[in-house]
């Protein structure tokens, strides 16, 4: 290779060498220039968002209740002076937060309208609402990157209820560094292109040069004038043999005029100091020198230039001068100094970029890394000798990777292509691991291929990426656990997710349901498919919409639907709908119905009890004492008895009414339920007619059942008379009495049922315990469905008009529940009826009756207080009482009672008294009586309801009582029962 292509291979490297320096040292220069902007940015923001604090406490006190922003006693929803103002003071942005949901903002959406009710997400979100802290840098807003700063709204509690923020857009933030960016990369370009040309100027001369100096004795004279540097020839005593008009210029004098001068003629003194010792270096050395030197033309501009000085030797080899040429380098230096300032900056870059930088050879040797890398692999401290011989593949990368694809990626590479992956990174040093992701480029510096590794530190990634995962799981945890069904399709009313009840609910397989169509499995399950579809169109129709709806299946079962919209940026992408199996819950919501509503009429009916037994009251009593009065044979006599028949029915009818309400307090003792069925069988043999057959078939031991023994036999009797007008012609009635005892897992003894549960599930009711079952069943009609739902309501009855007050089963019903009992129904139209009563059963205790006791009596000469509100039974009890020897005191309330007995304390022997009266009650009363003279015997009389009376305390103490309606014999027989006791 000749010295000529030598040469040019070298300025081809220095080229390449120098521009890649250019560049590197512009990259860093703008990252520096960058990261300075962003710091500019912060410290802006911290003093917007001071101010912006500023303002807010200025308004008053930030609040947040129901869900709600305030300041002050303002609401923040729509308040977007604040805003605007900063926006009027800093320009930029600013928004406050009530929970993650802008409430008060001027960001805007494309469209020019503000962004209320979007929320706050990304790591902003992270750091305020999760982290509880202030939260300063870079956020997407909306889709556009800004400079931000958020800081949190906290309660007195220090709860997070809210953010404020103050940001800009990084793209107008960061103008003047795009701005920037444009000249810096032009004037690489530039400088890159000058120190080419340069390069290869300095080449073309350098040839001329040569050739010159070889042909320096032909053509002396020709060189040097048509050299464009300052060119000279100098003989060993420094005088100027010739020079070119160049030089002449600089100087400001001819060619000619510098001949036999030397430089303290021409220059300024210290110049001319500086290139004699330079000469004299030459000489004596015999070497030539290059040098750097200033030099001040006749104008008195000074310059650069890079002078060259060669010794002359003549044939023999004897030095006999030198010559020298001056090439003004002003700009070169000018540039090179720029391209060592881009140098130190771009190297600054390159050593504080947030990434590692890592510059290896093919076999992982390292050549060079900046200080992100140094710091990421934990190298600081140790000698860059040791760093430069670590091994990317031995030393920094875990054991656990495939080195042998790493290092065919290296080779790879230098194809042209880049690579991205994730590695797994090792620190050396204590050999702890982490995750990096790693781009590889291949670049060529001093003929060599080398590899540029740019590595970014991804462990937090990874950790945040664990938390997503994780919370995914608990997400579908969450899904399986719930009781719902739940189902999420997309647009398309695809199926995107789904639980397991879903599938279960719907009874499908669950490995094919993704991305089939829901209402596939919906249609062919619900009863009227047509009115869902309606409802699924109406849905579509309003996107927006929360919908509910109750689906009836086909197998029975009540299904409650309910769709929510499933919004993204407040964009439509699906619905999220939940299957819930109300069959039970509505099941049990009639029977509350049905019990509320039983309950409501038996308010009714013990509401009215008091006046009617006030009524019944006068009429038996009148009544029975006008029988007294009258002959039996008399022609009024039937009439009288008739009249006091109807009473005594109405009174019946009204007990009924108060034992359908429960109100009416019950004599239960152990009674045994055959003997009731035994005595009740012989009043029906003869009420049911010849065309009906009557049956018993009881139980073989006793059935002891604590119950009033009465009300028992009027709820057969009532049973019995209803399957009589059940059967048409020919029939029977079986009254049937057995044990049962419902235990867990076990079957019901003598019984059409099987175990407690499915008893429970058949009929809504039961507990655990032993039963005595007694039904009734009849040949009859039977009932339908909506008669079975109504039969136990009062007035509500099956039969023809005239035949049934319809009173009778609810009647039956109140009983029954009285006492801690069950009652069903079965029937069927056209295969008769079976009504079934469930009685706890309890332990039998033998019952004597003393026959002993004498009648009493019913005449006395004893004082009595009568205490009544009502006039007409006042009037009526008087009169009766008086009849039979006592006198009576009236009063007409509790006040006027207490009065009489003050002024008649000695004489009166026994108070008789209304239990509720106007102003003041009768145990009230009575309290006051004893207050005045100790126990006092009494007698007290209500038309009221037994809970009522049990109210008053009337019961409860024991005290002697009477029921309204009463005969008058039974209210003389009880007058003198109690003046009989002992006190």
């Amino acid at each position: 290779m000749n010295q000529i292509t030598r040469n040019r291979c070298i300025n081809a490297l220095n080229i390449v060498i120098v521009v890649a320096a250019i560049w590197i040292a512009a990259a860093l220069f703008l990252a520096q220039v960058k990261r300075e902007e962003v710091r500019q940015a912060n410290v802006v923001h911290e003093t917007h968002i001071k101010t912006f604090w500023a303002l807010l406490r200025s308004k008053g006190k930030i609040t947040v209740a129901n869900g709600k922003g305030w300041i002050g006693n303002e609401p923040l929803e729509n308040h977007y002076e604040l805003p605007d103002q900063i926006q009027s003071i800093f320009g930029g942005t600013a928004t406050i937060f009530i929970g993650n949901v802008r409430v008060s903002t001027n960001v805007r959406h494309p469209d020019g309208t503000r962004a209320v009710g979007t929320r706050l997400e990304g790591a902003p979100y992270r750091a305020v609402f999760l982290e509880g802290r202030p939260y300063r840098g870079e956020a997407v807003i909306l889709g556009v990157p800004y400079f931000a700063a958020y800081d949190p709204i906290k309660d007195a509690r220090g709860h997070v209820v809210g953010a404020i923020y103050v940001g800009e857009k990084k793209s107008e933030y960061l103008s003047g560094y795009l701005k920037l960016k444009r000249h810096v990369v032009t004037i690489a370009a530039l400088l890159s292109a000058l120190f080419s040309l340069f390069i290869f100027a300095t080449g073309r001369e350098r040839r001329r040069s040569t050739r010159t100096l070889q042909e320096r004795e032909q053509q002396r004279q020709a060189i040097l004038n048509n050299i464009p540097d300052l060119a000279w020839l100098k003989d060993k005593d420094g005088r100027f043999i010739a020079v070119n008009d160049a030089f002449a210029k600089a100087c400001g004098i001819s060619p000619e005029e510098v001949v036999g001068k030397t430089d303290f003629d021409v220059w300024p003194k210290g110049l001319a100091a500086t290139y004699q010792r330079d000469d004299h270096e030459v000489m004596e050395t015999g070497a030539h020198k290059h040098s750097d030197e200033p030099l001040v033309y006749c104008d008195g501009r000074t310059v650069w230039t890079e002078a060259v000085r060669t010794p002359i030797c003549d044939e023999r080899g004897n030095l006999i001068g030198l010559t020298g040429i001056a090439r003004d380098i002003t700009d070169r230096r000018r540039m090179e100094k720029s391209l060592q300032d881009s140098e130190a900056t771009l190297l600054q870059i390159f050593h504080n970029v947030n990434d590692g930088i890592i510059l290896h050879d093919l076999d992982g040797t390292i050549i060079s890394l900046n200080d992100r890398a140094v710091q990421m692999y934990a190298l600081e401290g140790i000698d860059s000798s040791r760093i430069s011989a670590l091994s990317i593949a031995a030393d920094l990368s875990s054991r656990e990777n495939n080195v042998s694809l790493l290092r065919s990626w290296w080779d790879e590479v230098h194809t042209g292509r880049s690579r991205q992956f994730e590695w797994k990174a090792r620190r050396p040093g204590d050999g702890s691991t982490f995750d990096v992701e790693v781009f590889l480029n291949g670049i060529r510096l001093t003929d060599r291929d080398l590899v540029l590794a740019t590595i970014t530190d991804i462990s937090e990634r990874k950790q945040n990426e664990a938390k997503i995962k994780h919370t995914l799981s608990i997400l579908t945890a969450t899904l399986e656990s719930t009781g719902d069904g739940i189902l999420v399709v997309d647009t398309e009313k695809n199926i995107m997710r789904y639980n397991r009840n879903y599938a279960e609910m719907m009874q499908i397989d669950v490995a094919p349901l993704v991305r089939q169509k829901a209402q596939l499995y919906l249609l062919e399950k619900v009863r009227d498919p047509e009115k869902l579809t309606q409802k699924l169109e109406a849905e579509e129709a309003n996107p927006y919409l929360v919908t509910s709806t109750v689906l009836e299946f086909t197998d029975g079962r009540v299904i409650e639907r309910v769709s929510h919209p499933q919004l993204v940026d407040r964009a439509i992408v699906g619905r999220v709908i939940s299957y819930r199996d109300v069959t039970e819950q509505r099941r049990l919501e009639n029977q509350l119905r049905h019990a509320q509503k039983m309950e409501a009429v038996g308010t009714l009916t013990g509401g009215i009890a008091h006046d009617f037994n006030n009524i019944l009251t006068v009429i038996i009593g009148c009544g029975s004492v006008m029988q007294g009065m009258i002959e039996e044979s008399g022609p009024l006599s039937y009439y009288l008895e008739q009249i006091l028949t109807a009473a005594e029915k109405a009174a019946g009818l009204t007990r009924g009414l108060l034992t359908y309400s429960r109100r009416q307090t019950l004599e239960p003792r152990p009674v045994d339920l055959n003997s009731i069925v035994g005595a009740v069988h012989k009043l029906l043999s003869r009420l049911i007619g010849e065309n009906i057959e009557l049956e018993t078939r009881l139980h073989p031991g006793p059935l002891s059942v604590m119950a009033d023994g009465g009300q028992m036999e009027q709820v057969l009797m009532n049973l019995a008379t209803n399957a009589r007008d059940a059967v048409s012609g020919v029939g029977s009635i079986t009254i049937e009495t057995k044990m049962v005892t419902l235990e867990p897992g076990s079957r019901a003894v003598n019984a059409g049922f099987t175990k407690l549960n499915e008893f429970i599930e058949r009929h809504g009711y039961g507990r655990q315990g032993a039963y005595a079952l007694v039904s009734v069943t009849d040949t009859g009609k039977g009932m339908s469905a909506d008669d079975l739902d109504r039969i136990f309501e009062p007035f509500y009855t099956t039969k023809g008009p005239g035949c049934g007050t319809g009173l009778g089963l609810s009647i039956v019903y109140g009983i029954v529940k009285q006492h801690n009992g069950y009652i069903n129904v079965d029937s069927t139209p056209g295969q008769g009826t079976t009504f079934e009563i469930y009685l706890p059963i309890t332990d039998p205790v033998e019952q004597s009756i003393d026959l002993s006791l004498p009648l009493p009596q019913r005449h006395g000469d004893e004082t009595i207080l009568f205490i009544e509100d009502n006039r007409d039974i006042r009037n009526l009890f008087k009169d009766l009482l008086t009849r039979s020897g006592y006198r009576v005191i009236e009063a007409g309330d509790g006040e006027q009672g207490v009065e009489q007995f003050r002024r008649h304390q000695d004489e009166i022997d026994l108070l008789l008294i209304d239990v509720i009266m106007p102003k003041k009650n009768g145990k009230e009363t009575y309290d006051d009586i004893c207050a005045m003279a100790g126990d006092v015997k009494a007698i007290f009389i209500s038309g009221y309801t037994d809970d009522i009376i049990n109210q008053k305390g009337i019961l409860e103490d024991n005290l002697n009582f009477l029921s309204k309606p009463l005969a008058p014999e039974a209210l003389l027989e009880k007058v003198r029962a109690v003046l009989d006791q002992e006190q």
